[in-house]
């Protein structure tokens, strides 16, 4: 089947700064501003041997030739300093503007490029050749800003199609500047040990190293000269199936009769692979290991090792591990011992690296009680990562609605994971949270849903928690957008406690004097969006995907719906059975007063 042409990818290859905003003036600077009009002299004082801020010196180039800000070398221009300094951990920066110059500080490299946006969007929030004087300082709480590149294949059923296959280059360098603007420092891609990673304890490991490995690098260099990192995300360790070429797990049969030791819970013709032996956890440690000496400078990996398919031996329901070794143990037990391998191999190569343990739905298989418990036992420095809005309770039409998997017209936290992330706490354990911040499954046929101040209530109860970093999305829900940007301005201190303060800096730099009835819509969207039925299902198949092209019927066709998250060629499009997506959570007049409001107040802005 052919593909249509993505003309999406031509515009996400187009210059961050093509022209001046439609309410751009040339006005002299009034009391309280510097002038821009005379040009700019820029003074780089800072060292940067790796070359990584000559992308932020282009882009700053190209967005003064789009503003004619002329960048001189003598009077009148403006001196812009740019200078290494003390400031509040990597990434804070600190920038002054006086009646004799500008003057920005940072540490670290990442703390300039962070400043030279703040610059460039001061400069565009004042409609002219302006900057207002002050000083603005500024730190992340929200270290770790994960997205995935938005076209990027995602090796799953039925394509499944490798991007460590071929020599398309998903990373084109405006896309990545356009990441960079918005605040997004790490970006995810896909991997199996299996297909990526040569293993010498094990056959049948790094089948594709030699073309995987070299295009894992080139990615991880092309994204680091825009202060971007590479994660790898796996499920791992990978299972035993009693099936030949399994395209998720292992052959039960290459592996029983010479290493039964890693064969562990038998359920079915399937098998948990077993940590508990010296073979396993010298496996585990070599994957990472190899993995991250043999691609230097990546930043890091995430890991499903409970709660999305059957991995290890306690990644199963509760009470039915069948394992000898793994039964007498504690669940979390198990998985601790998992992690730690994963950890140890990955950090003795690279040591600023990064793992993130992310148990996406423990909670089904562990219970409440039981997920909470592992919480605290994550093994250190293991990053701790859950759903932010799954288990949550919402009411809707004078009942109560449960949230379970991606939401972003549910604000969360749900109970369960402010528990987590307490008990993850104690245990001196950093907490990440899994977000969908440009949309979720509510609608994921769409670029974004423009509804910030729900990520402003998100952020604000994260920095509560004490949350240090964020995966943004999932593998849709990531187009650079409005609200990308929202999550990026969110992830900064000083906290704004006034959230129409928050709105309309965000708004600024794009609307100019447009911005209050910008932020009057914005609201209204909020608004509308609360009113989306609460059920996983009702998002995982109902018609808000399609909308005008959801066939309709003349005769009932008794026919399934599909999910909107996968391609199914044996169901082409939609059929007629809309009790799929209500099931018991809703009857249709539940559902559809819900959705009359929601278009209803949606209009409204």
């Amino acid at each position: 089947m052919k593909e249509p042409a993505w003309t999406f990818i031509d515009e996400l290859q187009k210059p961050v700064h093509q022209q001046k905003p439609a309410f751009w003036q040339q006005r002299p600077a009034r009391s309280g501003e510097l002038s821009l009009a005379g040009g700019l002299i820029m003074h780089q004082n800072f060292v940067d041997p790796a070359g990584v801020l000559e992308t932020a010196w282009a882009d700053f180039a190209r967005f003064c030739s789009v503003l004619d800000l002329a960048v001189r070398q003598d009077s009148p221009a403006v001196p812009l300093e740019i200078r290494q300094a003390e400031t509040d951990g990597p990434e804070s920066f600190r920038l002054l503007v006086s009646p004799d110059g500008i003057r920005l500080e940072a540490a670290d490299t990442e703390g300039i490029r962070r400043g030279i946006v703040q610059l460039e969007d001061l400069i565009l929030a004042s409609g002219a050749p302006v900057l207002p004087l002050g000083v603005t300082e500024k730190k992340p709480f929200v270290k770790t800003r994960l997205s995935r590149c938005f076209f990027g294949p995602i090796k799953r059923p039925p394509m499944n199609r490798d991007e460590l296959e071929d020599q398309v280059n998903y990373y084109p360098d405006e896309y990545l500047n356009r990441l960079a603007h918005e605040g997004v420092n790490a970006l995810w891609l896909t991997i199996t040990f299996r297909d990526t990673v040569p293993i010498t304890v094990l056959p049948g490991f790094g089948r594709r190293a030699d073309v995987h490995l070299p295009k894992l690098r080139e990615t991880v260099r092309r994204c680091a000269r825009y202060g971007i990192r590479i994660y790898v995300f796996f499920i791992e360790p990978t299972a035993f199936i009693d099936e030949r070429d399994n395209v998720r797990y292992l052959d039960i049969k290459t592996y029983e009769k010479d290493y039964p030791e890693l064969i562990g819970n038998r359920q079915s013709q399937m098998a948990g692979f077993c940590p508990s032996s010296e073979l396993a956890r010298s496996f585990l440690y070599e994957a990472t290991h190899t993995l991250f000496t043999q691609v230097p400078g990546l930043g890091g990996m995430i890991d499903i090792s409970v709660g999305e398919r059957f991995t290890h031996c306690a990644s199963w329901y509760n009470g039915m591990n069948n394992c000898p070794r793994c039964s007498v143990r504690k669940p979390y037990e198990v998985l601790s011992d998992v992690l730690d391998c994963f950890q140890r191999g990955m950090h003795d190569a690279n040591p600023d690296a990064e793992f993130i343990s992310w148990p996406y739905s423990q909670y089904l298989l562990w219970g409440d009680e039981g997920t909470v418990e592992a919480a605290g036992h994550v093994p250190h420095p293991v990053v701790l990562q859950h759903n932010f809005e799954s288990s949550g309770l919402a009411e809707q039409l004078g009942r109560t609605r449960r949230a379970d998997d991606y939401w972003l017209s549910y604000t969360g936290p749900s109970a369960l994971y402010r528990r987590c992330a307490e008990n993850a706490r104690r245990n001196g354990t950093r907490v990440f949270a899994k977000l969908q911040v440009g949309c979720s499954h509510e609608v994921a046929s769409v670029t974004h849903v423009p509804v910030p101040g729900i990520l402003y209530d998100k952020y604000s109860r994260m920095r509560e928690l004490g949350v240090s970093g964020a995966m943004q999305s999932w593998y849709f829900g990531n187009y650079p957008s409005l609200m990308t940007r929202a999550a990026g301005r969110l992830s900064f201190e000083p906290w704004s406690d006034d959230k129409d303060a928050f709105l309309n800096a965000l708004a600024l730099p794009d609307w100019g004097p447009h911005s209050v009835s910008v932020i009057r819509a914005w609201n209204w969207f909020q608004e509308a969006y609360a009113q989306y039925p609460i059920y996983h299902v009702f998002g995982y198949y109902a018609p808000v995907h399609d909308g005008p092209v959801w066939p309709l019927y003349l005769f009932p066709v008794d026919k399934p719906l599909i999910p909107n998250w996968k391609f199914m060629p044996e169901f082409p499009e939609h059929g007629d059975r809309i009790g799929e997506c209500l099931q018991e959570a809703f009857t249709l007049e539940e559902a559809l007063l819900l959705c009359s409001r929601m278009s209803r107040t949606w209009h409204e802005g």
